[in-house]
């Protein structure tokens, strides 16, 4: 890292109050939506109005504020608390202890658009918090949330089916649709996603999706050593978006069981921070083993414009990733030499298979897939198998395979010996890659083997295509010097397009219509290629935009040397402050907006209006910002005389 830097921000607050104390914890439970909402307003810089509680199944005692959160095992010591079991129960017994809890009366469920959008089946024993506020003062600002999530579904749930989900929605305001604050590397917060490092006796990574590598984040509660219910719970962490002042925003914090009503989670919240901007910076890439991640979000899109500052260390020397994913990005080659990369198209479509029974324990008969003939193998509870059905503990089953335009798919069951209960408990369906039901076989129907063949269609499939700047094209940077670049993709005539500091250098043709929904398999990266995990950047990265248009070259151009902003709904310009190109970008067409500038522990936040914070790696200081946002004159005198730029020659 550089030698002038300044270490990169962290609080943590602590507060007490006090009213009825069990092992050392103080909680009230049964607290209203008032009372949570001035709970939550202690620190001030805001306002909040219209606090409701959105479920009416909901009861009160999954409410609760709290204080001496560290009698419980807490960082955060003090705030609000949301469960899906009972606030005094959780607070007044160890992890090890078994709530069993069902707090709304069965069969009563509550599906709110926003937290069945990141977990189809969250549910049941739903708590949902809602509130307007409104930023105090006149310059953006940093709005903060410090949370912990506690579940008893650690550590034998993880990898499965049963995901407790919560969320904290920001929606409204100057902001496009709703977006989840609280996700680490892209991902929800969630018992398959922070945890100890490997799959309970419940899980399958191969069959769930899960995320293995966020261990520092997790604390083991079983046995019970901290003074809660939940067997394990996650460090403190702390979701981010910067918001303007003057502005109405809608936040809706929110909480649901999976599956089941028995295992119990929460989330603990400290109360609402808003900081001042952090000062202007650069990030500096070790090329080790530094880099910022998100989760991938190209996919789908016909038109994208990316874009960043970079400047190569003294000692570059091997190939280093700037920013993107493996179908789009922008790297430099081990030469030197500055390039873009494409891909678009995909050759199969992806089908599902849900197998499910009532009785596991007694399910012989299966369900098998050909294609064009060829018995398919899945890895199913650790084993290679072409035989589909739910592994002992479970009565549901879900398989995907690929299938390319005409493929002849044959879906069978096979009774294998299963008697007539046997096979009314079981029932199947055929998804295709837009998740409807292609064949569904219901319960009670099977009387014997069956054999039901379709024609795979895939409507998004196309010839792969790859475009990369060529040698010969590509422009060779100098060591520690500050360029801009621009990767520009369009669709609609398949063309590629590198311009450097503003300046169009090359453009290819043959790409496309769009990028592969597919290809969203490797996060979005700054400073390392995520997906082979390697190619890691060494040198200085700054404003990383990427829009969801094909952006002109005015457009580009008016951009370059400064950063933006948003004024009224339009992308504007934070030094000349006028809106880009008259007003032709609206602030919803920029999907993501890195200046890296706001690094707060391990988030980068994002400043586009659909946030995708990054989570970042094994970066500790911030260099101040030398990129050239505007070029910075020390000395009067002809402007072309770089002895007067106060950056030198960039």
């Amino acid at each position: 890292m550089g030698k002038n830097y300044f270490i990169i921000f962290t609080w943590i607050l602590l507060g007490f109050y006090t009213n009825k104390v069990f092992s050392q914890a103080v909680y009230i439970e049964g607290v209203t939506a008032s009372q949570l909402a001035a709970q939550l307003s202690v620190n001030g810089g805001f306002t909040i109005s219209n606090a409701a509680l959105s479920n009416p199944n909901t009861n009160p005692l999954q409410l609760g504020t709290f204080s001496n959160g560290t009698g419980a095992g807490l960082t955060i010591d003090d705030g609000i608390m949301l469960t899906t079991g009972e606030v005094g129960y959780a607070l007044t017994n160890t992890g090890g202890s078994y709530s069993g809890s069902s707090m709304q009366p069965w069969p009563l469920t509550h599906s709110d658009p926003d937290l069945i959008a990141i977990e189809p089946e969250a549910t049941l024993d739903a708590v949902i918090f809602e509130f307007d506020f409104t930023i105090s003062g006149t310059e953006p600002k940093v709005f903060a949330l410090d949370y912990q999530f506690a579940s008893e579904e650690y550590d034998y749930y993880v990898c499965s089916k049963w995901n407790d989900t919560f969320g904290f929605f920001i929606s409204g305001g100057d902001l496009t649709g709703s977006s989840n604050l609280a996700t680490i590397s892209g991902n929800n917060v969630a018992v398959n996603f922070i945890n100890s490092g490997a799959c309970g006796g419940a899980g399958d990574a191969s069959i769930y999706s899960s995320d293995l590598n966020n261990s520092s984040l997790y604390i083991d509660n079983n046995p019970g050593t901290s003074n809660m219910i939940f067997n394990g719970f996650t460090t403190q962490l702390r979701a981010y978006t910067i918001l303007r002042p003057g502005i109405s925003y809608h936040m809706k914090l929110a909480i649901a069981d999976v599956k089941d009503r028995v295992y119990d989670s929460a989330v603990f919240i400290n109360p609402i921070q808003i900081f001042p901007l952090p000062p202007k910076s650069d990030i500096d890439f070790d090329g080790v083993d530094d880099y910022v991640s998100t989760k991938a979000f190209l996919g789908g899109y016909t038109k994208n414009t990316m874009m960043a500052w970079l400047k190569t260390d003294t000692s570059f020397s091997s190939e280093g990733f700037v920013c993107g994913q493996p179908n789009f990005n922008i790297f430099v080659d081990d030469n030197n030499r500055l390039k873009i990369h494409a891909q678009t198209g995909q050759l199969t479509a992806t089908y599902t298979v849900e197998v499910n029974s009532y009785n596991y324990n007694t399910l012989v008969g299966y369900v098998q897939i050909k294609i064009n003939g060829v018995v398919q193998q899945f890895d199913i509870g650790g084993s290679t198998t072409s035989q589909i059905r739910p592994v002992v503990g479970e009565n549901t089953i879900a398989e995907t395979f690929e299938a390319a335009p005409g493929d002849t798919i044959l879906i069978e069951y096979i009774r294998n010996g299963a008697n007539s209960t046997n096979m009314d408990e079981t029932y199947f369906t055929l998804y295709d890659e837009d998740d409807s039901a292609i064949k569904t076989q219901a319960p009670f129907t099977l009387t014997g083997d069956t054999s039901n063949s379709y024609s795979a269609i895939c409507t998004a499939c196309a010839p792969i295509v790859v475009l990369e700047t060529p040698d010969v094209s590509a422009p060779i940077l100098v060591n520690d010097q500050w360029y801009h670049a621009t990767a520009r993709f369009n669709g609609t005539n398949g063309v590629l397009t590198l311009r450097v500091n503003g300046v169009k250098v090359w453009e290819g043709t043959g790409l496309g219509v769009e990028f592969s929904t597919k290809d969203d398999a490797n996060d979005f990266s700054v400073g390392r290629d995520s997906k082979d995990a390697n190619d890691y950047f060494k040198g200085s990265i700054d404003e990383v935009k990427v829009y969801s248009k094909a952006l002109s070259a005015k457009e580009i151009k008016e951009q370059v040397y400064q950063e933006v902003e948003n004024s009224g709904g339009l992308v504007s310009g934070s030094v000349i402050p006028k809106p880009i190109n008259y007003g032709s970008l609206s602030w919803s067409d920029l999907i993501l907006y890195y200046g890296m500038n706001s690094i707060f522990d391990v988030t980068l936040i994002d400043n586009s209006s659909a946030p995708k914070n990054g989570r970042v790696f094994n970066i500790t200081s911030v260099l101040d910002q030398t990129a050239p946002l505007p070029y910075v004159a020390n000395a009067s005198g002809d402007w072309t005389t770089t002895a007067t730029w106060e950056y030198g020659n960039v």
